[in-house]
């Protein structure tokens, strides 16, 4: 029985035949995640039907797609909500993936993104060039034969433990070869050595987070730094920790203000005003208090 756009089915297999027939193409589920008892197909051609089961018998209706921008769009609904989804996307999960994602868009052999048949659909398929493969390779061996050495050189340098050494150690490396990664220096013989210097820094904020200070454990007891850190304890805070970190360590003001992720000018002021502290506070213990 014929209604308007679609047509009565005593059964679902012969409502598929009867689209078939209408289409003059093979025709499949499409895996919407919808809800109720309405279903979806769709032919290799591009038509698509919405298939709604009333009583014993089954409802067949010609679904209108959409031309976009983009390309042609099938509308359907679920949750009382009308969706619109791409119609190369329903037709390849119908036909190939015969479940739905939306991760991958296939592409279109001509270019044509109007031309939506099945034939004229694929996924392009990933290339790994011979480089990255090289890399990855080289990487695994730079971790394996180095990763223990880095571990132990953050416990000596900083004090920290060897659990806590060994998280940064993995940290450091994964943002030097991805985030941080610089082509002109993971070729280079000073690769473990930016490891070991990054791994310094990522310690030192280890402890600041924690509440800790490494230099009252580390740096204000070295014995090759002279006087000058015996007056450490006398600064507080992010004074303490900016002029260790820029007139002992010799990090830069702009590389300070990395570390601490802050601006270039407060790390300098900090620095300035902890100098001029330690100033005031040897002039009082000279003049003021001798007086």
């Amino acid at each position: 029985m014929v209604i308007g756009n679609g047509f009565f089915s005593d059964t679902l297999p012969d409502a598929i035949q009867e689209m078939e027939l209408r289409a003059q193409s093979n025709v499949a589920l499409v895996p919407l995640p919808v809800n109720g008892n309405i279903m979806y197909y769709i032919s290799d051609k591009g038509h698509t039907f919405g298939v709604q089961k009333i009583g014993d018998r089954y409802i067949v209706r010609q679904k209108k797609n959409i031309r976009l921008k983009r390309g042609w769009s099938m509308r359907w609904s679920s949750d009382a909500k009308d969706h619109q989804t791409d119609l190369c996307l329903c037709m390849y999960n119908a036909f190939v993936v015969k479940t739905w994602q939306d991760k991958i868009l296939p592409s279109f052999k001509d270019g044509n993104q109007y031309n939506c048949i099945l034939s004229n659909l694929y996924i392009p398929e990933k290339v790994f060039h011979q480089e990255y493969v090289d890399r990855m390779n080289l990487l695994a061996d730079v971790y394996k034969d180095n990763f223990r050495k880095v571990c132990y050189f953050l416990q000596w340098r900083t004090g920290i433990n060897f659990e806590d050494a060994k998280d940064i150690t993995s940290e450091v490396f994964l943002y030097l070869t991805t985030t941080g990664y610089n082509s002109t220096v993971y070729l280079d013989d000073n690769f473990v050595g930016l490891w070991k210097k990054q791994g310094v820094r990522r310690s030192y904020d280890f402890f600041d987070h924690k509440k800790m200070n490494v230099y009252d454990a580390d740096l204000c007891h070295s014995k090759d730094k002279g006087f000058e850190i015996d007056l450490i304890p006398v600064l507080h805070g992010t004074k303490r920790q900016n002029y260790v970190r820029h007139y002992i360590e010799g990090y830069s003001h702009s590389e300070i203000a990395k570390i601490t992720n802050s601006k270039t000018s407060t790390v300098r002021s900090e620095c300035s005003r902890a100098m001029k502290f330690l100033k005031r506070y040897l002039n009082y213990y000279e003049n003021g208090k001798s007086t």
